[in-house]
């Protein structure tokens, strides 16, 4: 499949409303290690943002706001603060992005805020991404673009052979044959960016940053809409 091409097929399927796709995947989880041991506060579907959202930001698993484990959000304190200044930069507006993640769960019971976070295992992305999250993002109805942050929502959403890397996704834009139709363009996780990042590195930000709205949001350079643009206008005839 060629980038950002829709299965015909696919696109002959009418959409799920999201919001009922939501309710059905929320509540408690255990179909995985995590669900049945290490995070059993992993109710509902955590996210943020309108359903109509034409921007989704995937990143790898929820946040535990303050002390109160029930408390989450897709992403929270320092993280969302970061990823709300990279968005700035774009003219993009947060409330205008719906942002979810690969995992429902933790991948451990720490509440401290420097808590080291393994990775989660394939085994367990296998068992949770496809019929929560990527189900979700598939029944967005207005969905373009969604921006992977860190390379286990990359390696999710792309596939992980090969691997996502650094410095072959980082800043780059890719189609997947999960999310036919629509455009992925992949970043480093916004934890990366904590006040330890220098001034090189915050450069190499607003280079990505800076191609991505030349390519998306800027209406003369705007090569990827255009060609989104098209394909959704094939789809419609599909239809």
């Amino acid at each position: 499949m060629n980038l950002f091409d829709f299965d015909t097929e696919e696109a002959e399927k009418p959409k799920e409303d999201p919001l009922v796709v939501i309710g059905e995947v929320s509540g408690n989880c255990k179909a995985c290690r995590l669900g049945q041991s290490t995070d059993k506060q992993n109710t509902g579907f955590i996210y943020s943002g309108p359903t109509t959202a034409r921007i989704a930001v995937l990143g790898d698993m929820p946040q535990v706001q303050g002390a109160v484990l029930s408390r989450r959000l897709p992403m929270a304190g320092d993280f969302m603060q970061e990823l709300g200044g990279w968005l700035g930069m774009l003219g993009v507006a947060q409330e205008d992005v719906f942002v979810l993640n690969v995992m429902q769960c933790k991948t451990n019971k720490s509440k401290a805020k420097d808590a080291v976070l393994r990775d989660p295992f394939p085994e367990e992305i296998d068992v949770c991404f496809p019929g929560r999250a990527l189900r979700v993002l598939r029944a967005l109805p207005d969905l373009e673009v969604v921006i992977t942050l860190g390379w286990v929502a990359a390696g999710a959403l792309l596939g992980r052979t090969p691997e996502p890397r650094l410095k072959s996704h980082e800043g780059a834009w890719f189609g997947t044959d999960y999310l036919p139709g629509v455009a992925v363009f992949c970043m480093d996780h916004v934890r990366e960016y904590g006040k330890a990042a220098d001034a090189r590195k915050r450069g190499r930000l607003r280079q990505h940053l800076d191609f991505f709205k030349s390519e998306y949001l800027k209406p003369e350079t705007a090569k990827i809409r255009k060609v989104l643009e098209i394909r959704q206008a094939e789809r419609k005839v599909a239809n």
